[in-house]
């Protein structure tokens, strides 16, 4: 078909012919994915609105990382605006944990400013306790209980600090931390050495995704900040991509919702001004398909943002950050004159087509999500 469509405009142009459409229809060859995989979350500092529950073990075997924990996070937490305040502010709450206990160092009700927090920061110490051992769960569930009771209108987020991991006993911190995660609170990870000069892989399968650091990551914490502050609202899924040259997935601030209900593209409207989804790059392609499309088990046709505003214009993806033209990735058939919007059709496996925009088909939206620059509606998460 392709090749017959492209046979035609070498003839139309050879007679001299004016084909409008030939020049417009035929996709660019060959498909090479391109631009960037996601709109990025925001990262100012001094804009976070978080309620930010820093957890830190403090066992015997962090007695050595200890300082460096506490300049890090003094270093960072100036950068943040802390205030008991609405809008662009957070609140910081300090919870210490050893092997037989949890303790509330620093709440999110008492003095909420830098000097406050820093101080308190300024007065850790390890435990008295001669053990190398340390519960996450009990630290994990002192958080979970501290942010229900002060529940405000920011974010709420968790980073533990930890070396040594303990699931003997129904001891088991994976529990503890999926509750925190079953109710939208991010996890972030940063594990220091053990006694041995090793790292403890369990405790970064604790966090949320792309959320799980050490304590040679650069930057570890101030990602941690501006990742914990960018979320999704329920029934909403976070666009989140692997890259071959990182071991964190990189958390991009956009939300992808998957509707079965059949609409033309042209009639529907998406929620909090966002779009019909773009899959212009291969992994937000293979995202789709692996983590939204399979959410619709009816359906063969989905309809996405691919558009053009007639015949003879170009084909556009609306994104979350503005409109990108469309560079040849996915390849689709040429298409007719009156074809204006891209759909995926699923045949051997999921393939972008067009057509004229008025046959209904499910859909995905697409909307920026929550991050440092952008408040939204907590009642939606």
């Amino acid at each position: 078909m392709k090749l017959l469509s492209l046979l035609f405009c070498l003839i139309a142009g050879a007679l001299a012919v004016p084909v409008p459409d030939c020049a417009t229809t035929v996709p660019p060859p060959p498909p090479s994915p391109s631009g960037h995989d996601g709109f990025p979350c925001a990262n100012t500092p001094k804009s976070a609105w978080l309620d930010l529950t820093i957890v830190i073990e403090l066992s015997k075997v962090m007695s050595d990382p200890l300082l460096e924990i506490q300049n890090n996070l003094k270093t960072y937490l100036k950068q943040l605006t802390i205030a008991n305040v609405e809008g662009h502010a957070s609140r910081i709450a300090i919870i210490g944990y050893d092997e037989s206990n949890a303790t509330l160092i620093h709440g999110f009700t008492d003095e909420q400013s830098f000097a406050a927090v820093s101080g308190k920061i300024n007065a850790l110490k390890t435990s008295t306790v001669s053990s190398d051992k340390a519960s996450i769960v009990k630290g994990l569930q002192l958080a979970k209980t501290h942010i229900d009771a002060n529940r405000a209108k920011k974010i709420p987020g968790v980073v533990l600090y930890a070396a040594t991991y303990n699931d003997k006993d129904d001891n088991d911190p994976t529990v503890a931390a999926d509750e925190l995660k079953s109710d939208m609170i991010k996890v972030s990870t940063i594990t220091f050495e053990t006694i041995l000069g090793v790292y403890t892989p369990e405790i970064g399968k604790l966090a949320s995704e792309g959320l799980a650091f050490n304590s040679t990551t650069t930057g570890g914490f101030g990602k941690a900040i501006a990742t914990l502050n960018c979320v999704c609202p329920k029934e909403w899924t976070q666009l989140i991509i692997t890259t071959p040259t990182s071991s964190t997935p990189t958390v991009y601030a956009e939300c992808f919702k998957p509707y079965e209900s059949e609409a033309e593209p042209d009639l529907l409207t998406c929620p909090e001004n966002g779009f019909l989804v773009a899959v212009h790059t291969e992994k937000r392609f293979n995202f789709l398909v692996k983590r939204i499309l399979p959410l619709l088990s009816k359906s063969t046709g989905v309809s996405v943002g691919l558009f053009r505003e007639g015949p003879a214009a170009t084909w556009k993806w609306h994104t979350v950050g503005g409109t990108v033209g469309y560079t040849g990735y996915p390849e689709f058939n040429s298409t007719a004159p009156g074809d204006v919007y891209g759909y995926l059709n699923t045949k051997e496996g999921w393939e972008l087509e067009t057509d004229d925009g008025s046959v209904a088909r499910a859909y995905v939206c697409a909307r920026r999500s929550c991050d440092t620059d952008n408040i939204c509606d907590l009642a939606l998460i």
